[in-house]
């Protein structure tokens, strides 16, 4: 099991839980994008991007926050 099943009846391990399963969806969310990636545009498609994309030079694309933000903004992103 990826995740411990939080106590119900402690409100800071059901949100605790739920943070994990956030980054635990965007982990996988980044993995999948990152191979389907390689199989199109090869494997370095993350540095080509930011080189085009001088805005994301620094950008992390494995933080949760950042990664969905993009992805619901730019229904067309890579």
């Amino acid at each position: 099991m990826r995740i411990a099943s939080p106590d119900l009846d402690k409100k800071e391990q059901i949100h605790q839980t739920g943070i994990a399963l956030i980054s635990l969806f965007a982990g996988d969310l980044f993995q999948f994008i990152d191979d389907s990636l390689k199989k199109s545009d090869g494997e370095n498609w993350l540095t080509n991007y930011r080189k085009t994309q001088l805005e994301y030079a620094n950008y992390n694309f494995a933080d949760p926050g950042n990664l969905l933000k993009e992805i619901i903004r730019f229904s067309t992103y890579p």
